[in-house]
């Protein structure tokens, strides 16, 4: 039946196959499976329950479908193409609706619902069930209910929630605010992401834009950022952060994780377990839990601090501040550090330019360091210190202890243990402590103290009025020229005072033999550890990548 008159001030009340050719003001559809077009406009569409097919030609203000298996199209007929739904409502039930225009408010039960907006869309809600949404234009509020869902939107996105299952979100434009449920969820933007949050489960995010907050939950995340990220928390799990811009902040739980800065890494902090990060500009702070680490930082780096496990620092530039824990842990710096602090085990470091002050624990330790070092002290254990320059403080536990100084050194304590020293400069103060040592030194300006065991000791020259004790065993000392450079005088049993060309003299105390020698001498190191610690594996995330 079709009425081709205008029917701008009726209202129909029917059930059957019924097609309007013109307007409407209030449509009713009584409960059953009805089929109803309309080419005009309406005010109101209500319909009952039942699998209602609905094809509306222009606009309408409102329509209401019941239950069940409802179509609803909206808008294909409009003669200026404006077309717009201010309220749309459903039950339950697998709804498909499609609307040539803009729609203001849907709100549409569980079920399997698919919408189709072309225009803009402003609030939208759905129960439970597998919903399928495009936009065409921007979406104000989305809110999906348990189910896999699945959002597309052409412009921008402000706010969508989604219950429990495994979502899909796209938007081209920008979206400002994500609340995702348990599940595998994937969320792409083409613009910014202003905040994200997502419950348990793999969930897998791309912003090509700027991402001010992320919130993951547990699960294997994977995160990509095109710009920059504010802050980002995951849960346990293994989760992948890649990020092209600066991130301000990062809190990875426990598991495998993989964060990639593109820009500068404000703080950083992670869990236990197995943690990769790549920095390719500065790191203000990092934290990270026990376990196998690797950080890399191509430019300067703030502070560090790790935990238990065997932890791998590469900075290209300076470091402020940095603290192992225990483990074999692996340093290389490209500039200068403030301080370090090693924990117990065997640690190997390199520093291409000074350190303030250094404590390498205890374990069987070594260190290269290329320009100066402030203070250094270690615990017990077999180390390998070479400083290429000047030396203040030294400090070295129980061990057979290796060290070479190519500049000066302040002061100077080996610790019990057989060690080996070679200073090519001046040293102002000198305590060899427990052990049989071999000491070279460029020039004594100051005191010298073998203490206890049977002590070797190289001068290759002394300033005026400078000591050597020898104190408890049997200790040489050797003058680096010809008998003919030196006059040595016995004042005692064992005591000597030794006057070089110049007229400087120097007491020597408790030394058993005197010798001269043509050079000073070399002590051997093993540094091939500067090698190992330069091309070690996990040291090549800032390469550059291969040519093709």
């Amino acid at each position: 039946m079709a009425v081709s008159r205008s029917t701008t001030d009726y209202d129909f009340r029917f059930r059957t196959p019924f097609d309007i050719d013109g307007d409407a003001r209030n449509i009713w559809l009584s409960n059953g499976d009805n089929t109803f077009s309309i080419t005009g406009s309406a005010v109101s569409i209500s319909a009952g329950t039942g699998n209602d097919r609905i094809v509306v030609g222009d606009s309408v203000d409102q329509v209401q479908l019941g239950e069940g298996n409802n179509q609803l199209e909206v808008g294909a007929t409009s003669p200026d193409g404006v077309v717009r739904v201010r309220v749309l409502g459903g039950g339950q039930g697998d709804d498909r609706v499609l609307i040539h225009g803009d729609l203001d408010s849907a709100s549409l039960g569980n079920g399997l619902n698919d919408v189709d907006v072309s225009g803009h869309l402003a609030s939208l809600s759905t129960g439970s069930g597998d919903d399928r949404v495009r936009v065409g234009g921007n979406l104000a509020s989305a809110s999906l209910g348990d189910g896999r869902n699945e959002v597309s939107v052409a412009g921008n996105l402000a706010s969508i929630s989604t219950g429990h299952g495994d979502d899909l979100v796209v938007v081209r434009g920008h979206l400002a605010s994500a609340s995702l449920g348990f599940g595998n969820n994937r969320v792409q933007v083409d613009g910014d992401l202003a905040s994200l949050s997502t419950g348990h489960g793999n969930d897998l995010v791309n912003v090509k834009g700027d991402l001010d907050s992320a919130s993951l939950g547990f699960g294997t995340n994977d995160v990509t950022v095109g710009g920059d990220l504010a802050s980002i928390s995951t849960g346990h799990d293994q989760d992948t952060v890649r990020v092209e811009g600066d991130l301000d902040s990062a809190s990875l739980g426990a598991g495998t994780n993989f964060l990639r800065v593109g820009g500068d890494l404000a703080s950083v902090s992670t869990g236990w377990d197995q943690d990769k990060i790549i920095v390719f500009g500065d790191l203000r702070s990092a934290s990270v839990g026990d376990g196998r680490n690797c950080v890399e930082v191509g430019g300067d780096l703030g502070s560090y601090s790790g935990g238990s496990g065997i932890d791998s620092l590469n900075v290209r530039g300076d470091a402020g501040s940095i603290s192992f824990g225990f483990g074999d842990n692996v340093l290389l710096v490209g500039g200068d550090v403030g301080s370090v602090c090693f924990g117990h085990d065997n640690d190997r470091a390199v520093v291409d330019g000074s350190i303030g002050s250094i404590n390498m624990g205890y374990g069987n330790n070594s260190l290269y360091v290329g320009q100066n070092m402030g203070n250094l002290c270690t615990g017990d254990g077999t180390d390998v210190v070479s400083v290429a320059l000047n030396v203040n403080d030294v400090v070295l536990a129980g061990g057979n202890d290796l060290m070479f100084i190519g500049g000066s050194a302040n002061a100077l304590n080996l610790g019990s243990g057989d060690d080996q020293l070679q200073v090519n400069g001046a040293v102002r103060s000198l305590e060899t402590a427990d052990g049989n040592d071999v000491v070279l030194l460029g020039r004594n300006a100051g005191v010298v103290h073998l203490a206890q065991g049977d002590d070797q000791i190289t001068l290759g020259s002394f300033d005026n009025g400078t000591l050597v004790n020898g104190s408890l065993g049997h200790d040489s000392l050797s003058l680096v020229g010809t008998a003919a450079d030196y006059r040595v005088d016995a004042l005692a049993p064992d005591t000597w005072r030794i006057t070089d060309a110049a007229g400087r003299q120097m007491t020597a105390y408790s030394i058993e033999e005197v010798h001269f020698t043509p050079a000073l001498g070399s002590v051997a190191l093993d540094l091939s550890f500067i090698t190992d610690v330069r091309s070690f594996p996990c040291f090549t995330g800032l390469n550059p990548p291969p040519v093709p």
